[in-house]
């Protein structure tokens, strides 16, 4: 064992963001973000992770010649950044001498603080992606399933499994599996995004398409070279039928969910709520009925912020049915929500103001007539709302003159900022006017093709969620880059994957 022992060498792996997807980078160990940032006031630690992340993009990368950043949080970040470049700084680097600076693969970035839009996580998706997630929780990329689901037993074993004895294939059959979604299945590529009215009858469209294949190849007037063809496109073949098989499954399942009275009804009231109406009589019909916790949560705190607060009246009684039916332990995750700001109390009948109502009116938050199945804009994520973060995204490609209002009920300000050479101190940069909006600077970028119907041919847009990424807001970066009207291509990073439920879990 000695001897083993001095052949080894143990060092430290600093991996500040890994791959999810070609267009998703993650800090899958982040998971207290929001809670240290927001409610524990100890952010340096999440900040400096993330600004050292940003380093090291632009280590590889080039340094980003535009950020912009909203929030608390996210200034924190785009400060610690800036100061990082400058201390790292070398005018004598080979970067520096050969020009490369110049020539960025970035052409600009976005760093966002979640508690610029704390609405869009409570919302359930209706994506193919986002349903997945809230229905078998995607780890990582990997999503766990019952094997029967994926698997359905044949005939023949279900009626040996209904008799006295058991198969030992039966026996060994594990309950669980565990199903890898990534860019590596070209089907799920495909699918991933669309919305859940839609991605059956896509389904459907492929294992047509797989059969007519089949039935070329079973074609007996065929030569030699045709088959010969074939035969070596039959491993893809072999793997595009398991993967619909897996996806056709799997849809199944979301399709009986979605189905169900418990999640039209949870719709329908999201709906309600972020049209400005209250549903509070829902929410005690579904405390007494022993909801979900945390599902109930996700409604009140949605209440709570559409609404501006939540009645006075309503507020110390719907906190005491929770505890009362749930446990003591929620007293302690309903103050985490209230200082967080999840949840506020209305102090009167005056108190009207309500942060969400103007950015539903100045940003169009809700789009009633969006078609599902071949939308025009980013709200039919969730047949028909659109999330804040993506319409701030868009709002900055034009420039916020005219939206002031917008950016006074978001917390925290808006910087926009140039990186020049050799690097400035940020208090430098923030006072250095800016002219171009964000749209326009995707122009001047080096791989200028912005008006490409080509994805591949705009400059890279670096959109950073400090604090969480749902499902939803990826379909709607994807979305937004793959119209010809928007000016770059996103790339996504972000300190973890979430949605609603493991958001507020974060918080106890």
């Amino acid at each position: 064992m000695s001897s083993i022992q001095k052949n080894v060498a143990v060092h430290t792996l600093d991996i500040n963001l890994i791959p999810l997807e070609d267009d998703v980078l993650t800090c899958l160990e982040m998971d207290s973000t929001m809670a240290d940032c927001h409610l524990n006031g100890v952010p340096s630690e999440h900040v400096t992770h993330v600004a050292q992340s940003m380093r090291k993009i632009q280590d590889i990368c080039g340094t980003i010649p535009r950020l912009q950043s909203f929030g608390p949080v996210g200034e924190m970040v785009l400060e610690r950044t800036m100061a990082l470049r400058l201390v790292e700084y070398d005018p004598y680097s080979k970067e520096e001498i050969d020009g490369q600076e110049d020539n960025p693969e970035i052409a600009a970035g976005i760093i966002l603080d979640r508690k610029i839009d704390l609405v869009t996580p409570l919302v359930t998706p209706l994506t193919y992606e986002g349903l997945l997630d809230d229905v078998l929780k995607i780890e990582a990329g990997i999503i766990k399933v019952e094997t029967d689901v994926i698997s359905p037993p044949d005939e023949e074993t279900a009626a040996t499994a209904s008799g006295t004895n058991t198969s030992t294939s039966a026996q060994n059959r594990p309950k669980y599996m565990h199903l890898p979604l990534n860019d590596l299945d070209t089907l799920y590529v495909e699918v991933r995004d669309h919305h859940v009215e839609k991605f059956g009858s896509f389904l459907q469209e492929q294992a047509k398409a797989l059969k007519e294949s089949h039935a070329n190849f079973s074609d007996k007037n065929k030569d030699l070279t045709e088959i010969h063809q074939f035969v070596k496109q039959i491993p893809i073949f072999t793997q595009n039928l398991k993967s619909l098989t897996n996806h056709i499954h799997l849809a199944e399942l979301i399709k009986h969910s979605t189905e169900q009275s418990e999640f039209r009804q949870r719709w329908q009231t999201e709906r309600s709520m972020v049209e400005s109406e209250s549903c509070y009589e829902v929410i005690e019909d579904l405390i007494a009925s022993q909801y979900p916790p945390f599902r109930v949560l996700r409604l009140l705190c949605l209440q709570s912020l559409t609404s501006g607060g939540i009645k006075a009246s309503k507020y110390e009684p719907l906190k005491r049915e929770v505890v009362q039916t749930y446990g003591y332990e929620y007293l302690f995750v309903l103050q985490n929500l209230e200082k967080i700001g999840f949840l506020r109390k209305k102090e009167s009948i005056w108190d009207s103001t309500s942060a969400f109502s103007t950015l539903q009116k100045h940003l169009s938050l809700i789009q009633a007539d969006v078609d599902p199945l071949n939308p025009d804009d980013v709200s039919y994520v969730s047949s028909g709302y659109a999330p804040i973060s993506a319409r701030i995204i868009q709002t900055a490609m034009k420039g916020w003159t005219g939206k002031e209002d917008v950016l006074r009920e978001l917390p925290g300000r808006g910087i926009d900022i140039v990186q020049r050479s050799p690097p400035e101190d940020f208090s430098t940069a923030v006072k250095t006017k800016v002219g171009s909006t964000l749209g326009n600077w995707a122009s001047f970028a080096p791989n200028s093709g912005s008006r490409s119907s080509n994805v591949e041919n705009k400059p890279v847009l670096l959109v950073y969620f400090v604090g969480g990424l749902t499902y939803a807001e990826i379909a709607s970066m994807r979305f937004l880059s793959r119209r010809k009207s928007f000016p770059y291509k996103i790339i996504c990073c972000t300190t973890k994957i979430i949605n609603g439920s493991s958001l507020l879990q974060s918080l106890r």
